[in-house]
Formats: C-alpha cells, structure tokens, sequence
C-alpha cells in the first residue's frame, strides 16, 4: 500500500486497504502518517461521491512522524474520497493552517 498525499495537506499522508464486502457494504482500512517534524491536530471525512459537500466529522491528532492506527471505514460504494481540513499544530485546535500553506 502507498502513502499518497492528502487532497489539503502535503505532508498528511494516508493509505487505504480493501478488507472485504459485508453484505452490500464494504470494509476498509484507513491509516494516516504525519510527516510534520511537530504535533498535529486536523479533521478528516469521507464521501461516496466527489461532488457531495465534505463535511470532515473526525478529528485526528498525531505526533511527529507517527502513523496512525488502522481506522475502520465502510462504504456503500466501491471508492471514496478522502477530505481533510483544519490542520492545527495545537492541541486544542486554534490557530488553523489553510490548505496548501505549510
């Protein structure tokens, strides 16, 4: 599995492993890697469609260099997209870096 870039942030990666089909769902593995030398705290969602308003409902915090432990997602469809936002190198969240500016 590759670490691919996140869609906001180039030194938040993630990769993705396709468990299995339940039924008429599917199983997925979703791991991130921070490759900020520094803490950081940022949201995460997940939409079926890549047209549908993002709405990034998880909040994630990492420290330097870490990787994540495997997250559970299941989908309806096939594919998903991936959508972060909200960056903070604070761990209460203030202070947010906008897309592509770290």
């Amino acid at each position: 599995m590759d670490w691919t870039p996140t869609n906001c942030y180039e030194k938040i990666e993630y990769r993705v492993r396709y468990m299995k089909t339940n039924g008429s769902r599917h199983e997925w593995q979703l791991q991130f890697r921070n490759n900020f030398n520094r803490l950081i705290v940022f949201n995460y969602g997940i939409e079926e469609d890549s047209t549908a308003l993002a709405l990034t409902t998880h909040r994630k915090t990492l420290k330097p260099q870490e990787v994540s432990e495997p997250v559970q997602v299941y989908t309806q469809k096939e594919n998903f997209f991936l959508f972060t936002d909200k960056l903070s190198f604070n761990i209460d969240g203030r202070d947010n870096i906008p897309c592509d500016e770290n």
